[in-house]
């Protein structure tokens, strides 16, 4: 029946996403694993003997150390006069370790010891799980000491110590006090939050301790050496390490505020692990047990002890029941145990139903063990090791029903079969196919010993060996039928008039792909089993018909022929047992696995000619179909293979060696039949080894008079028919007339006669009955030979190596004196006068009755699946021959492994990773092939490596790889120089914003000239108040001059600390320019001065300071600081300080300009550098490209239609003859028919996935830029330049509304002798009063509308801003201003000065107090929206800015990871692809290739 497939391709991953994902997860778990493998692997290597008396000495004082320091975690007891002992409670409390450093003073010496001894391990161990996972060698040995001794240590001797501190430092932390430390200052650490990151150090340290505790303890017998610490499993020692650490937490939070629920805890804590040691005795060694529950007896004692003494309050009492009454209770704990395990034994030889905890069948399991073990180091008690390895078998059986399948249970069968019953294939079946829940410790132990069997094995036994070549060799068969499929849709496509271009591009890279994989992959199987005919042919046929390599191909084959021939040679006359690895012989491989149980995985064409079915239809089938009834229902014989998986007790299926099966046509067939259940890692598998059995009979199987099968020839043989029938559900007495008298009389040993209807032809009837377990198979056998008839109640065979005599096959005689040969079975020496009978029993053999040693092939077998070592490059592989020799020689005798502490060093060594691809061409077979000088030579002169290799082929190959090299050069030049041009862009814009910000201090610039003139009102008023003129309030007056001068002060001493940092023409103003001042000197002489604007600032200060402390009547007219601040203060002086604003805003203004230019030109070079990149460098490339990719193309285009067709058909017969698909042609294409017409195919351009993946890059640089020009150039210059002027205008502003008050006051007093006109009569300002008036009343007006409707009036106009200028914003409850917000304010007191100017010049003489509260409202008011506005400029400034580095940090990390995720990986696609399109050339034969090369030389000087 062949196997009908459609020619379609499926391009998909084959695993979903939740299977890569539980995959990955996988692969983590066994990262992990591998470093406690990989040490568990060392402790075996080097494994010291000591005394055991020095082990439990070490023992005892391990746990003495941890029972006291259990013991100081209830201590001290809270009963009065408990003083008296104080020395016992320190010295229980001493043992712990953190608490004596911390008495000495020491307790951050002790953090900071505990946090480095637990962080070492801790970094250790996820150092080498990095490794791990990436696969990266490391030695064990050089992390003995960080990893190794840090966790035992950890665990042993510093866990509870360790625990405290880190817990007392968090509670320190939290709470501020650890009352269960005397000194607790000492533990105080000066670096904040450091105990809150305490809990997480706990967690590290619980962890580590789970670590050590379930991976690094030896499990039953497996180290004798350290048998002490050998227990079952970890689950009470990780249960005993989490109530440590709810013991040392409730020490902590609750030992001092709820003493009682502490004790009460602990005793809990004690109770119950006293009680899981002592009921279940996990550990081996009774010792051990007793030290470990006798920790937590005294703890339960203690606790109750101290539980107890809230009653009686007798510290004397309380000290007695501790220190004399608990060895006591530590005795009687050791007769107890003892008591306990006489007890369990009996019990379990009462009745096993009383296992009722898988503790309890662990025990029992121990104790035959160690039985077992003792009786087999007499020879005498042979019969009573059989009856204890029936019972052990019967506790696990009874495991498997009465508790959960779990990965423990499979560990505890493999180390029983392994190391007491020294059965390597009996291991390997009970460690496989374990469905279990999860659970760490014990995927962790499954995960141990599968990697532990295939690093001892040195050579697998051949059923798991086979087992393992067929899985690699039907990888390979699919391999190899994948890239013959799509070879056959390349050529098929190929060959249509009208290729659809696209799909014949993905099917070539697809198809190049899979020829390296297949490759790779079949040369992987060839190296593993260098003679092995089928690999060999497999690989070789590859190479002459797929890869048109004739030269190794040839060789390939002729040494297949040579080994398949050296094969029979061997096997003639060799039926010492069943050669699996003889291509004659049937094998089935029948899956084990639950979800695939009873499925064919794997079958070889003898078997499947004998079933008559394919070999890949036969593939995924159940072999229930095969199988006569009445066990051929799938789910009958699935749970028959479950039971043998679950309960047998040998590799060997119990059946009858001759046996039937069911072909595909319905017949039966009689074969020789031989099943052994084997394992490879966690995959059990049913190998099935069949022969046709070729006797001259027929046979029916019937039922009542019903037949259900027959073989071919039976009608024929009986007379019923002259053609061969199935006779399924025809009468059996109607094909045999006679058969009811015959079966009425049946007898098993009876042979009867029966004539042939209407002829005189006589032939022989004998039935047969033959069961197996409980079912029975009703055969009826025929036959005319007289030879076969004579042998039906003779001694018949019972296994392969009794065919030794038999005349259906050529044998050779086996010498009855060699001796008994050891092996996979017991081999007796061949019998003679052997025929073959029906109705016998099974022969059983069992692989635990030979004693060779576990792993190994026995001596004198020879293994066609032996490995072959890879010879050294440029030494000869030796001959098959000689490696056998020397593997014989070099072979050890047999030695009994009583332990796997026996094993060498040598044999715990892991196997060498597979073997990495070679170079395709070339020498790449050398390692396989032994070839002759002349062969190397033609090989050396392959016709592929020639296609590939040659000048012309290099010379385009090169051009495409020289083109991508250097736009990749380019290009990345491109990308690095355009990011240093854009951080560069940054650069100048944080110089920019830190200049403003910290150099540009406009703010106080502004504010100087606002505090001079309030300075210079306040000494005008302090003087009017002294006359008498108005009525002020002088501490008012006094307290705020008081606070503006040390405000000027501090404004004087930044201008000079940042003056050096400012232009030359403003450093130059305030520096060297002279500014006249006038200052009063002997009371009458008025002297003008020439100084720069720092001086004058600095004796404005001198002068306001002084006249701050001159008293009131000494404030007048003759006072020199009243004079200087009075003709100063809104004199020259200040006129000197507002043009100084103005040069210094308009020089800073043509700096930012210059700055910003700067800005722009790096960015116009950088996109000018981007379109020269384009140019000059990605369309030469494309162009190339698109050349390159059309030459490579034409080489297949223009080949000949005869030479496609053949291509293809050839593609077709593989498929048919070596893997059985028929080729569906039903789809007929239209073929081309002449090569002009091919000419005008065109080509898949390959520029639009290329320009598509760089033009975004393009696209993301052009965003960044415009975005940049806007966001950054325009925006944010704009606010550079804005800034000066909105505070400069709102610092006129508040000047401005002081100004017109002054003045105001000042027309008010023009007439008096104590006016400014008087007082500075002869050195007085040019303009009047009400001239001042006017142009302080416009510089407001003008200020008010630049901020409010002008150009202005946007910047920092935010809901708040909008606020101050529309709503009340009253500061407080005698607001009148601001009650409708500041722009009415300002306009309602530019009306009121004007108002009160008029009523001063018509000769009234108007109160100026309420105007003053007014202005100093409103100056209140402009302030703090002068202080808003500085705000939000700095605030926006530092937005921009960040915004701008944000942006570009991310287009700068965008732009290079999409170079090496986007731009690198499509060129060297491209590039891939088109060097995978000409490697494809290898395809065409040699003879077409030849005049490919020539028109390539002729072609050799063209461009």
């Amino acid at each position: 029946m062949a196997e009908k497939e459609e020619s379609k391709l499926y391009f998909a991953n084959d695993k979903s996403l939740s299977q890569r994902l539980s995959d990955f997860l996988r692969k983590l778990l066994h990262a992990f694993f591998d470093i406690f493998y990989v040490q568990y692997k060392a402790s075996n290597l080097q494994v010291r003997q000591y005394s055991k008396q020095r082990q439990k000495l070490y023992h005892t004082f391990i746990m003495l150390l941890y029972t006291l320091q259990l013991v100081s975690l209830v201590f001290p007891p809270t009963v009065p006069e408990w003083q008296s002992f104080k020395l016992f409670s320190d010295i229980v409390s001493i043992i712990r370790g953190d608490f004596l450093l911390v008495k000495l003073n020491l307790g951050l010496a002790c953090y900071i010891i505990a946090l480095t001894l637990t962080m070492i391990p801790f970094f250790s161990l996820i150092f080498l799980y990095i490794k791990s996972f990436k696969k990266l060698a490391f030695d064990i040995q050089n992390y003995k000491l960080t990893l190794t001794a840090g966790l035992a240590f950890i665990k042993n001797v510093s866990f509870i110590p360790f625990l405290c501190i880190f817990t007392a430092m968090q509670r320190y932390d939290i709470i501020g006090s650890v009352p269960q430390y005397e000194n607790v200052s000492s533990i105080s650490f000066p670096i904040p939050y450091v105990g809150m990151f305490s809990i997480g150090f706990v967690l590290v340290l619980v962890f580590l301790a789970l670590v050590e505790n379930t991976f690094q303890y030896q499990q039953f017998l497996t180290k004798s050496s350290s048998g002490i610490y050998s227990r079952a499993h970890s689950k009470i020692e990780a249960l005993k390490l989490l109530l440590s650490t709810a013991l040392v937490f409730s020490h902590f939070y609750l030992q001092d505020t709820q003493n009682a629920i502490h004790l009460l805890i602990s005793f809990l804590i004690g109770f119950t692990l006293w009680a899981l040691y002592s009921l279940y005795l996990p550990f081996y060694q009774i010792f051990t047990n007793f030290t470990h529950s006798s920790a937590y007896l005294v703890l339960m004692w203690v606790s109750l002890v101290e539980l107890f003494s809230k009653v009686l309050q007798n510290s004397t009492m309380v000290f007695v029941l501790i220190v004399f009454v608990s060895p006591c209770l530590v005795i009687i704990q050791w007769d107890l145990l003892h008591k306990r395990k006489e007890f369990i034994a009996k019990e379990f030889n009462k009745r096993i139903i009383g296992l009722d905890n898988i503790y309890k069948c662990e025990l029992l399991i121990r104790n035959y063990s160690e039985e077992y073990l003792k009786a087999s180091k007499m020879v005498e008690k042979e019969t009573e090791m059989v009856k204890l390895k029936n019972e052990i078998f019967k506790v696990f059986k009874y495991m498997k029903k009465r508790f959960l399948k779990s990965n423990i249970q499979a560990v505890w069968e493999f180390i029983f079969a392994f190391t007491l019953l020294k059965d390597e294939g009996l291991a390997r079946v009970k460690l496989s196919g374990t469905a279990s829940v999860f659970d760490i410790e014990g995927s962790y132990l499954y995960y141990k010993y599968c990697r532990f069997l295939d690093d001892f094995s040195e050579d697998y036994l051949e059923e798991v060996d086979f087992v393992k070549f067929r899985k690699i060799y039907d990888k390979a068969m699919k391999q190899d039928k994948k890239t013959s499929q799509l070879q056959f849709e390349f050529w098929k496509e190929l060959s249509s008039e009208k290729p659809n271009v696209g799909n014949l591009e993905k099917i070539a890279y697809k198809l190049h792909d899979n020829l390296k994989k297949c490759k790779r992959t079949l040369k992987k199987v060839t190296l593993q089993y260098p003679n092995n005919q089928l690999s060999l042919k497999l690989y070789g046929t590859f190479l002459l018909e797929v890869y048109n390599d004739n030269m190794k191909g040839n060789e390939l084959l002729s040494k297949a022929e040579h080994e398949k021939k050296q094969q029979e040679m061997r096997s003639m006359g060799n039926y010492e047992k069943f050669n699996y690895f003889d291509d004659n012989n049937g094998i089935i491989i029948i899956s084990g696995e639950r979800d695939n149980l009873g499925n064919i995985t794997s079958i070889n064409r003898p078997a499947s000619e004998i079933l008559r079915l394919s070999e890949n239809f036969a593939i995924s089938m159940n072999i229930a179909n095969f199988i006569p009834p009445p066990i051929n229902i799938a789910r009958v014989h699935n749970k028959a293979l479950a039971r043998f998986l679950i309960n047998s007790q040998t590799t060997t299926v119990g059946l009858p060696f001759i046996s039937y099966f069911i072909d595909s046509m319905g017949y039966l067939i009689e074969v020789y039949l031989q099943v052994r259940c084997v394992a490879l890692n966690d995959c059990p598998f049913f190998l099935a080894g069949v022969k046709k059995s070729n006797l001259p009979r027929e046979i029916i199987l019937y039922d009542g008079d019903t037949i259900l099968f027959n073989t071919r020839g039976f009608s024929v043989l009986v007379g019923y028919s002259d053609t061969e029938l199935c006779l399924k559900g025809c009468q059996l007495s109607s094909v045999v007339k006679d058969f009811p008298k015959f079966y009425k009389n049946k007898n098993l040993t009876d042979v009867y006669k029966y004539m042939i209807p209407q002829t005189v032809n006589f032939i022989s009837l004998k039935f047969l009955d033959v069961k197996i377990n409980n079912y029975t198979f009703k055969y009826l056998i025929a036959s005319d030979n007289q030879d076969e008839i004579s042998t039906w109640n003779t001694q018949q065979a019972q296994k392969f190596s009794d065919l030794s005599e038999l005349k259906t096959f050529v044998t050779t005689k086996i010498n009855d004196t060699l001796p008994i040969k050891k092996g996979i079975l017991k081999v007796s020496p061949a019998k003679k006068n052997l025929s073959v009978k029906f109705n016998i029993e099974p022969e059983y053999f069992y692989i635990n009755e030979t004693d060779f040693r576990p792993g190994k092939s026995p001596v004198g077998k020879f293994k066609d699946a032996a490995a072959v070592k890879v010879p050294v490059k440029g030494k000869t592989t030796e001959s098959i021959e000689d490696i056998d020799k020397d593997q014989l020689e070099d072979k050890d005798k047999n030695v009994e492994i009583l332990d796997l502490k026996d094993l060498k060093s040598g044999v715990l060594r892991k196997k060498d990773e597979d073997n990495e691809e070679d170079n395709e061409d070339g020498a790449e077979d050398a390692n396989i092939v032994k070839k002759s000088g002349a062969s190397v030579a033609s090989s050396a002169q392959s016709s592929n490596a020639s296609f590939t290799s040659s000048l012309e082929a290099q010379s385009l190959l090169s051009g495409v790889t020289a083109s991508m090299k250097s736009f990749k050069i380019a290009f990345f030049l491109t990308i690095l120089i355009v990011n240093i041009a854009v951080i560069a862009m940054i650069i100048y814009l944080k110089l920019i914003s830190t200049s403003y910000i910290d150099t540009i201090i406009i703010k106080d610039l502004s504010e100087r000239r606002v505090l001079m003139a309030n300075l210079t009102t306040f000494a005008r008023s302090l003087e009017l108040l002294n006359y008498g003129m108005e009525n002020y309030n002088e501490d008012f007056l006094r307290n705020i001059m008081i606070n503006d001068i040390y405000t000027y002060k501090n404004i004087v001493n930044t201008i000079e600390s940042k003056i050096s940092k400012w232009d030359s023409k403003t450093k130059n103003m305030y520096s060297n320019m002279k500014f006249p001042t006038w200052e009063l000197i002997d009371d009458n002489t008025i002297q003008m001065f020439g100084e720069n604007i720092m001086d004058i600032m600095k004796k404005f200060i001198i002068h306001a300071t002084a006249l701050h402390l001159t008293e009131l009547k000494e404030i007048n007219e003759k006072n020199e600081d009243l004079f200087f601040l009075y003709r100063n203060g809104f004199g020259e002086s200040l006129k000197a300080v507002n043009d100084s604003i103005g040069v210094f805003t308009r020089e800073q203004e043509k700096i930012t300009d210059k700055i910003l230019m700067i800005v722009l030109l790096l960015a116009l070079s950088a996109i000018i550098l981007m379109i020269l990149c384009f140019v000059a460098v990605l369309i030469p490339t494309l162009i190339s490209v698109e050349s390159s990719n059309g030459t490579v193309w034409r080489l297949f285009y223009l080949l000949p239609l005869d030479l496609v067709q053949e291509m293809r058909t050839r593609c077709e017969e593989r498929l048919e003859m070596t893997h059985g698909v028929e080729v569906d042609i039903r789809e007929e294409i239209q073929l081309f028919k002449s090569l002009e017409s091919r000419k005008d195919i065109k080509m898949k351009k390959k520029w639009p996935q290329i320009l598509s993946r760089i033009s975004l890059y393009y696209l993301i640089s052009m965003g960044l830029f415009i975005f940049f020009y806007y966001f950054a150039y325009e925006n944010f210059g704009s606010i550079l330049r804005t800034k000066p002027k909105l505070i400069n205008m709102s610092g006129l502003r508040t000047f401005s509304t002081n100004a017109a008050y002054y003045w105001l006051q000042e027309l008010k007093y023009s007439k008096s002798s104590f006016s400014y006109l008087y007082e500075t009569s002869k050195y007085r300002l040019s303009s009047s009063p009400e001239q001042e008036i006017f142009n302080a009343l416009t510089l407001l007006q003008y200020s008010e509308d630049s901020l409010v409707y002008k150009s202005l009036s946007h910047t920092g106009k935010t809901q708040t801003h909008e606020d101050y200028l529309w709503k009340s914003q009253c500061f407080s409850p005698n607001c009148e201003l601001l009650k409708k917000g500041l722009h009415s304010g300002v306009l309602s007191f530019i009306g009121e000065i004007k108002d009160l100017e008029c009523q001063i010049l018509f000769g009234l003489n108007p109160d100026l107090n309420n105007i003053l509260n007014k202005k100093n409202e409103l100056a209140y008011g402009e302030k703090m929206l002068f202080d808003m506005y500085e705000e939000y400029m700095t605030t926006t400034i530092n937005y921009h800015i960040n915004t701008v580095i944000w942006a570009t940090s991310a287009y700068c990390f965008v732009v290079t990871l999409t170079f090496f995720i986007l731009y690198i990986p499509i060129i060297n696609s491209v590039k891939d692809e088109i060097t995978k399109v000409w490697r494809l050339g290898r395809l065409i034969p040699i003879e077409h290739r030849n005049k490919i090369m020539n028109a390539f030389k002729q072609a050799k000087g063209k461009k």
